[in-house]
């Protein structure tokens, strides 16, 4: 038996009738997962809109192909595909047309795009990658956050936003992320016999739910138990959903789909799954490992939040991280003026031995290099749990180093046309952005952090009251922010010895 007026009134009760706060939460969740587009992407629209109403579109900007075929067309491999380069234009538009944003931006500045073709090509061969990487498996394990929260709320009046966390425990992670990606290569390759495809995305619509109420649930079992579940009723789902017509027309209409359509359609597919979920017995059954999951609707049974096995990620109290020797938030706030300043002190005192003279050689106004402050909290706080592991700990520092410097050349030089450092002249460099020797440097540099200045940061700052904390760090970020205000007023700092302008240096190589 399948009551389809049964699973519509449970659905429409469950989003309307428990409150603004209920509604609004679980609005919330869909819009952000959709915002991510990790879900319902019809919504975009809703985003696209908003950029247009805030004057954020900008029709001048370039094509993809405006922007990057001539470049392309420049090498003389290119040149030989086709006198005119004709061919080239289809070629960037289809392997481009999902990195839009990409070539927008690089649009903004065809300066820097001139002075780096190479380095253009390989960002857009990377996001490329990435993008696919993003969408198929990033994205889609990410969705379980979603399905986990709106289960959650069919059996209590609220839910707390952070329960879209509660599947991703580090036990659990890389079972979810390899049956994600069977699942999603599976149904893609359905989705080629048409008919196969529509077959299989309902006989496999448990699968999302099955991992969001068990992490740990393998492919294999997890196709077996939907099987079950979907068995002899997929067509009457199909008419659930069509009874819901109203629903699926309204997720391309902006804001309306948002506030309207995507609870009500995200509701509807959980209350498929606990409808289905009592057809699964005997062994299979140790597969549903909520027990809170058997009970009644909150609609029907108005009760206390169930107890789940899929607890929250326990959160240590302020004590209990003292007691581990944690690092605190003012911890790291700390230290991220402490590296930013020690920097700085660097930058300067280096360029003081070289050049005799005393500048500023920070981007902004006060003693602080962010790049440094950055650098050094990321080295301790992704780092530390492998203080032990030593090489393991120092190849994982060289290439968080090479990352950051590497990002932070491109910003600078994509922001200000000015080169900060330049590698170019030293042993094994990339594009003169980074090198092995400063990689090394700044590894050494990061060992001092996690085994000595790290360690003696926070014993200072646990040796005085957490008020004084408190006031310490607030004093120094408004100070920051201060700064931060005067170069949107005035400008970054640009004077003598702090970066040479690009069309400058490329200009004396000419002339050399």
């Amino acid at each position: 038996d399948f009551d389809i007026r049964r699973i519509r009134s449970v659905t429409w009760r469950t989003v309307f009738n428990k409150g603004f706060l209920s509604w609004f939460r679980l609005m919330l969740v869909g819009f952000v997962f959709a915002f991510l587009g990790i879900s319902f992407a019809s919504q975009a629209s809703f985003v696209n809109l908003a950029d247009a109403l805030l004057g954020l579109e900008n029709e001048f900007l370039p094509d993809n192909a405006a922007v990057v075929e001539d470049l392309v067309a420049r090498f003389s491999a290119a040149q030989n595909w086709h006198a005119d380069g004709s061919l080239i234009g289809p070629a960037i538009n289809s392997l481009t047309g999902s990195q839009t944003w990409l070539i927008r931006l690089l649009g903004a500045n065809l300066a820097y795009v001139e002075r780096n073709t190479g380095e253009v090509i390989a960002w857009i061969v990377i996001s490329g990658i990435m993008a696919f990487l993003i969408k198929n498996v990033i994205q889609s394990v990410l969705a379980t956050g979603q399905y986990r929260y709106v289960m959650e709320n069919r059996f209590a009046e609220e839910v707390n936003f952070s329960r879209v966390l509660a599947p991703f425990h580090k036990e659990s992670i890389w079972n979810l992320i390899s049956t994600k990606v069977i699942y999603n290569m599976v149904m893609l390759l359905w989705s080629l016999t048409v008919i196969g495809g529509i077959y299989k995305l309902y006989q496999y619509r448990m699968i999302p739910f099955l991992l969001a109420e068990n992490p740990d649930i393998r492919w294999k079992d997890a196709k077996r138990i939907s099987k079950k579940m979907t068995d002899g009723v997929k067509y009457r789902m199909f008419l659930t959903e069509m009874s819901f017509i109203y629903v699926l027309i309204l997720h391309f209409v902006p804001v309306l789909g948002i506030l309207f359509a995507v609870p009500v359609n995200m509701q509807l597919d959980a209350e498929f799954y606990f409808y289905l979920r009592p057809r699964i017995e005997g062994e299979d059954r140790q597969f549903l490992i909520e027990r809170g999951f058997d009970r009644p609707a909150w609609v029907d049974e108005p009760a206390k939040a169930p107890e789940y096995i899929m607890d929250d990620h326990i959160h240590d109290t302020h004590e209990e991280v003292l007691k581990k020797k944690y690092y605190t938030r003012a911890d790291y706030i700390f230290m991220f003026f402490v590296f930013c300043f020690a920097g700085w002190i660097w930058e300067v005192s280096l360029h003081l031995v070289q050049h005799q003279e005393f500048v500023n050689r920070g981007t902004m106004y006060g003693p602080w290099l962010p790049i440094y402050g950055t650098g050094g909290v990321l080295m301790i706080l992704l780092l530390n749990r492998y203080r032990k592991e030593r090489p393991k700990m120092i190849a994982l520092m060289i290439l968080l180093c090479g990352v950051l410097e590497y990002f932070g050349s491109f910003v600078l030089d994509f922001i200000y046309n000015k080169s900060y450092w330049d590698y170019k002249e030293m042993f094994l460099n990339l594009n003169g952005r980074i090198c092995l020797a400063g990689l090394v440097a700044f590894a050494i540099g990061g060992c001092f952090g996690i085994y000595v200045a790290g360690p003696r940061l926070r014993r200072f700052m646990h040796s005085i009251p957490k008020r004084k904390q408190t006031i310490l760090v607030l004093v120094l970020v408004l100070l920051f922010a201060v700064d931060m205000i005067c170069c949107g007023i005035f400008g970054f700092n640009g004077g003598a010895g702090v970066g040479e302008s690009l069309a400058l240096i490329l200009k004396t190589h000419l002339i050399l």
